[in-house]
């Protein structure tokens, strides 16, 4: 139920890096226009504290909807966000440190203190082309699947794109793939990109 329209061409942003994933941000150019209203793109970094993200990726039960989906969703600052990633960076970390230590007969207390020595140097994951959305307790995130997909939110009594389904982390043995306490989604920026954007679009 919809129409396909062919793309003229695909602008990836020079700047991405598949490593970091920051610059993680693309324009389609349609090759004929659509009678559909677009939404509104969020250039000017609007304050808000809810949004909505939309896609098709993978659900709780691990199996990939027949139809588009939709989560209600908080916007939290990258502070927090880079808090609850470096948990998990922290973790997995000192388990490798220890395996290492065992494995070359190294003291666990030795092995220990330089797993913390280390831990205490990770940098914060996220970049300001980057902005984090999901819920405190888990249970609602994006996930694999919902990448390029959009982060709306209501902005002037509009429907506005504050993001694009991006990256996400999550520990290593949980059962779940997404939605994990103190853990959210990570999302490209759209505010960041204004000039960017305007350049290959001409939008203002």
């Amino acid at each position: 139920e919809g129409s396909r329209v062919t793309p003229k061409a695909v602008f990836v942003h020079e700047g991405y890096n598949d490593w970091t994933m920051d610059n993680d941000i693309a324009l389609v150019e349609l090759a004929t226009p659509v009678d559909i209203a677009p939404v509104a793109l969020d250039l000017e970094a609007a304050p808000v504290d809810k949004a909505v993200v939309i896609g098709w990726g993978l659900t709780e039960d691990g199996e990939y909807p027949r139809h588009l989906l939709e989560s209600d969703i908080d916007v939290v600052p990258n502070a927090e966000c880079n808090t609850g990633i470096k948990v998990i960076y922290s973790k997995a970390l000192r388990q490798q440190v220890s395996d290492l230590g065992n494995q070359y007969g190294i003291a666990a207390t030795a092995s220990e203190r330089v797993a913390d020595e280390l831990a205490q140097q990770i940098a914060n994951p996220l970049t300001d082309n980057m902005i984090c959305a999901g819920v405190k307790a888990g249970g609602r995130d994006s996930c694999y699947g919902d990448s390029g997909g959009p982060l709306i939110a209501t902005v002037n009594g509009r429907a506005t794109q504050l993001g694009i389904v991006s990256w996400g982390e999550g520990p290593a043995d949980a059962d779940v793939k997404c939605g994990h306490e103190d853990v959210y989604g990570v999302y490209s920026r759209v505010a960041a990109f204004k000039d960017w954007i305007q350049a290959h679009t001409g939008a203002n």
